[in-house]
């Protein structure tokens, strides 16, 4: 029988290198591994062949501890008429294989040769394919159910529930358009912005969701950038901020240093001193989703917390341009569009 190739570098056979087994696997491993045998476990190794005969209960938790202590180890157990009482846990995990009785060659060729083999590569699904997807299939029943609230809002029975389920609904669209947009799928369109009209639309779309928003942006500037991955900045980082930080009211606090601008949302001054704050920690997904966009835009996403997990302020931090472009230029054009101030 031809030798299988080796996936491995040491080996180690437990008990007696008269044992038939060993100088079958002696013969395979030639001078392509090293392959010791006695009744002690050498370091290192990565294959440990036992004959089920010269292990008693002490022996077999000894193995389940070795086999926890390596990690990337394996053990293969020629089955013998000793048969596997108390070999139950042992058996029971991934790296551990049987030859079963009674064991010729041939079938310990074949254990071997599966070990040898490298499994083939899994194929893991496209994480943005997934993201794109499953957004697309939540957005059509969104799309659905807000239309049902918004006939439900013209009839007077139903007007004072349809107004708050409708405004869950819009903030459930703009968390799916923000997923959307940090799963890489959609491209990034940058042209020149004037950013504090931005600030004032995403505190306009705050308040149109129920929150007390207020924005404190003294000095206007530009920047490259793309205004749906702004805005999906500055909303992410508004969920965190409410949901677990400060809590409404907030404040949209622009401080420019250089060309650097970090926007944050903060406690409002005019928040009563009796309202808690937040200190549940958020899902993953929305730090995450924040830092992805943060980092598309060319910026980086800003988390800050007191202790352990409360947020105390969230945004982002991008480069600008303080100055606005020349009247007539190209990037003139992307700004004058939206100051509206």
């Amino acid at each position: 029988m031809p030798s299988p190739p080796l996936s491995f570098q040491y080996a180690h056979f437990w008990g007696n290198p008269d044992h038939p087994a060993f100088r079958v696997l002696e013969a395979w491993v030639g001078n392509n591994a090293t392959l010791t045998s006695g009744c002690e476990y050498p370091d290192p190794f990565q294959l440990l062949v036992v004959p089920s005969n010269s292990l008693g209960l002490k022996e077999v938790h000894q193995l389940e501890l070795l086999l926890e202590d390596r990690g990337n180890a394996s053990l293969l157990i020629l089955l013998e008429d000793r048969g596997l009482s108390g070999f139950e846990n042992l058996l029971a995990r991934q790296d551990v294989h049987l030859v079963p009785f009674p064991w010729n060659p041939e079938l310990l060729g074949m254990a071997f040769s599966k070990l040898s083999t490298p499994p083939p590569p899994s194929k893991q699904p496209d994480l943005r394919d997934y993201l794109d997807g499953a957004v697309e299939g939540l957005r059509d029943p969104l799309t659905s159910l807000s239309g049902y609230l918004q006939l439900m809002e013209g009839d007077g029975d139903g007007k004072d529930l349809a107004g708050p389920a409708l405004r869950s609904a819009k903030e459930m669209e703009l968390i799916l358009e923000s997923v959307s947009l940090s799963s890489g799928k959609i491209e990034s369109r940058f042209d020149y912005q004037a950013l504090r009209p931005l600030g004032k639309m995403i505190v306009q779309i705050g308040r149109s969701l129920g929150r007390e928003l207020l924005l404190d942006w003294k000095e206007d500037c530009a920047a490259e950038t793309d205004r749906r991955f702004f805005l999906s900045c500055l909303f992410v980082s508004l969920l965190l901020s409410d949901r677990f930080g400060p809590g409404t009211p907030l404040t949209l606090q622009a401080q420019l240093e250089g060309d650097v601008l970090n926007l944050l949302w903060v406690e409002s001054k005019e928040k009563p001193a009796s309202t808690p704050s937040n200190s549940v920690a958020p899902p993953s997904f929305l730090p995450q989703t924040l830092e992805t966009l943060a980092v598309a835009l060319g910026g980086q996403a800003i988390i800050n917390k007191r202790s352990g997990q409360q947020i105390i302020a969230a945004g982002i931090q991008i480069t600008v341009c303080k100055k606005r472009p020349a009247r007539g230029s190209k990037e003139f054009k992307g700004v004058q569009n939206l100051d509206t101030n």
